[in-house]
């Protein structure tokens, strides 16, 4: 075999050993919490600010009671699931699509409301992606995150990655507007 060289040779085995990696270090079948630090910087000095989406037209509610429940977009791209003794009364649950503002994010941010409200019990919530999503990245880079009170995106803790499912999710205790990110994405040389 001859010595391969020039930018176009390295820049496509570099791409396929980081394909390789990805690949060898994900595990199809078995939802993992995120096993590395957070792909977005926790702290304010760090972490990247942009404003607030600005809403694209769509929007669900449904009112969850003490009883807990789930409420599915009607597109089937989140899913929150309240527990019972989550919610001391009857709330409206609004999900609303906005325009995606956080670096690296996919498709719409969901801007979960009411902002202010807290829970009594963690609740559950999932974003579904497809293979459009993962185009130059990997299943295993999906992400989400959140964007806090002064405008900053915060990678979620205790997120789950099911691979199987196509599914990112979290338990939290506050809602806000919550966005899929790749943690990477692959860009071509040329």
């Amino acid at each position: 075999m001859g010595y391969v060289h020039g930018k176009k040779s390295y820049a496509w085995i570099s791409l396929l050993a980081i394909i390789s990696i990805a690949i060898a270090c994900s595990k199809p079948g078995k939802p993992e919490p995120n096993p590395g630090p957070d792909p977005i910087p926790q702290t304010p000095g760090e972490a990247e600010k942009t404003a607030v989406g600005s809403p694209v037209g769509r929007f669900e509610q449904k009112l969850i009671g003490r009883d807990g429940g789930t409420f599915t977009a009607a597109d089937g791209g989140v899913t929150l699931e309240f527990p019972a003794g989550a919610l001391n009364s009857e709330t409206w649950i609004t999900v609303e699509h906005v325009t995606n503002n956080c670096p690296g994010g996919i498709g719409n941010v969901f801007s979960i409301k009411p902002h202010n409200l807290q829970f009594n019990k963690p609740v559950k919530f999932s974003i579904n992606y497809d293979d459009s999503d993962v185009v130059a990245s990997a299943p295993a880079a999906m992400t989400i995150a959140y964007q806090d009170a002064e405008g900053y995106w915060r990678a979620a803790e205790n997120m789950v990655k099911d691979t199987t499912n196509r599914k990112v999710w979290v338990t939290t205790n506050h809602f806000s507007d919550w966005a899929l990110f790749k943690a990477f994405e692959l860009i071509p040389y040329s």
